[in-house]
């Protein structure tokens, strides 16, 4: 059934896309850790890449996580028909 593999495929692709998503959050974390370095130390450099990395990587990992929603459903909707193409077929 090209469903089921279509399904597989998608689903494999959603697992690289959590991952790239966890590494988003990782980055996201180490911005608040230079912000927070240039807090103790005054220096407005750091305060401010820190914040603008924080932010961007939250706003990627927030996309990716709307992306891997989306395609889990699009995945149940594939395994459906297939079940609907497989009684068919009964």
């Amino acid at each position: 059934m090209d469903l089921i593999k279509e399904a597989e495929m998608q689903t494999a692709a959603l697992r690289r896309i959590a991952s790239w998503r966890t590494i988003a959050i990782v980055i996201s974390g180490i911005g608040v850790v230079i912000a927070w370095f240039g807090i103790y130390k005054s220096n407005g450099f750091y305060i401010t890449a820190g914040v603008l990395l924080a932010v961007a990587a939250m706003f990627i990992a927030m996309t990716l996580h709307r992306g891997i929603t989306n395609g889990r459903r699009n995945v149940e909707k594939i395994l459906d028909a297939a079940e609907r193409e497989r009684k068919k077929q009964v």
